[in-house]
């Protein structure tokens, strides 16, 4: 649309971004790059309160330097939405359902409103949102989405496999995947006519040094090894086996998960600690913010990382973990995926285990704790120069602000 700023993203996401390590640092880049990007999630939507302000004093929320005909869009759709937010409505039947879509109406508003060169979508219900304000704006659409959607233990309402099907084959000017065997699922399977752009799970390179805070916490001596889980404490891992695993590890090893605990955590997986095998050699760290994760990881002296098999979803994961392991030094044990095994194996950081028995596991860990943690030090220091943000935002922006090729995956 003539007037829309080519140098402005709006990024479009039905959850809460801040939770999405990659989003923010997609975001940082671009605008490090001179971009203006807007990001609107579910966490931006306003309280009662503020609505109510923006409604008397006849503005829209958050404010927009958009033309008049969006702003008005936006300010109803904001109204609309303050009504079903309030009062007895909210235990209608249905109203709920009318308030989150009457919220993703505001989003794509707002969005149109701003005049982006580019929207780019995240997530199932962004793609949904991101189609409808760039065919108003006719905006660029890049879709980006974290997940195989669908291909989770997470189910999805049935129409957005078809939904996304038919957004991939006709509404998108680029798809951004994090890995070749995703790729393939999108060209195959989902009938992809742009050939995706490979855009891996890499975080931001620095200079990361053990700081003692993990062996602080946990009150653990210098001369105590540490093989480190870090991340969701949940559904969809083979954490039981992991945790089973500790009992086939030397006695000056001890396992260490850092995160979150889930119900299922709790039910399923704590009342092993109790166990008199393992309650000496597992120990639960409490969760760090993102911010500071690496310096509690360089404390370890092996990384894990696990999941199930039973969704593609996880069986072609592409895990940011890797990333951090990697840059705070540490040798990793990984399951034999097919997107991640290889990985380990062509920089010789770490070991791979083929079957999620502990035994296995655990022989896998022992593997690479029989070699000392400064001798890994070489082969991490290259993969540390590849597996990095660094090398993958060249291919990210140039997707964001190119143009897609024939799908020949």
């Amino acid at each position: 649309m003539r007037g829309n700023d080519p140098k402005k993203v709006v990024w479009l996401y039905e959850d809460d971004h801040l939770k999405q390590p990659f989003i923010c640092l997609a975001k940082e880049s671009l605008i490090d790059r001179g971009y203006a990007v807007t990001i609107l999630d579910s966490a931006s939507k306003p309280s009662s309160g503020e609505l109510q302000r923006a409604a008397v004093q006849g503005r829209t929320f958050p404010a927009s330097n958009g033309a008049a005909g969006g702003k008005l869009a936006v300010r109803l759709f904001w109204r609309v939405w303050m009504w079903f937010s309030n009062g007895w409505l909210r235990s209608v039947p249905g109203a709920r359902w009318a308030e989150k879509l009457f919220l993703h109406f505001g989003m794509a508003a707002k969005a149109v409103s701003e005049r982006p060169g580019v929207i780019l979508a995240t997530g199932i219900q962004g793609a949904a949102m991101g189609w409808l304000a760039s065919g108003i704006s006719r905006s660029r659409l890049v879709y980006y989405p974290l997940e195989l959607y669908g291909e989770q233990h997470n189910q999805l309402r049935w129409w957005w496999k078809p939904f996304e099907r038919v957004f991939i084959k006709h509404g998108i000017d680029a798809l951004v995947t994090q890995n070749e065997e995703r790729a393939k699922i999108y060209v195959r399977e989902k009938g992809a006519r742009l050939t995706p752009t490979i855009v891996h799970n890499y975080k931001r390179w620095q200079h990361v040094a053990p700081t003692g805070r993990l062996r602080q916490r946990l009150a653990l001596p210098k001369n105590i090894r540490i093989v480190l889980y870090e991340g969701m404490l949940g559904q969809g891992r083979w954490l039981k086996n992991l945790v089973l695993s500790a009992e086939h590890l030397p006695d000056d090893v001890r396992l260490v998960f850092m995160g979150r605990p889930s119900e299922w955590w709790t039910s399923n997986v704590h009342p092993l600690l109790a166990m008199r095998e393992l309650a000496q050699k597992v120990l639960v760290a409490p969760w760090v913010q993102h911010a500071d994760l690496l310096g509690f990881v360089a404390d370890a002296d092996v990384g894990v990382i696990i999941y199930d098999d039973s969704v593609r979803n996880n069986y072609f994961c592409e895990p940011g973990k890797l990333s951090d392991y990697v840059i705070a030094g540490l040798p990793v044990v990984v399951p034999a995926f097919p997107t991640i095994a290889p990985v380990v194996r062509r920089y010789r950081i770490g070991a791979v285990f083929d079957h999620p028995a502990p035994e296995r596991i655990a022989q896998a860990i022992n593997e690479v704790l029989a070699t000392p943690k400064s001798n890994w030090r070489k082969a991490i220091e290259t993969a540390r120069k590849d597996l990095v943000w660094e090398t993958q935002y060249p291919a990210f922006e140039k997707a964001v602000f190119g143009n897609g090729d024939p799908a020949s995956v």
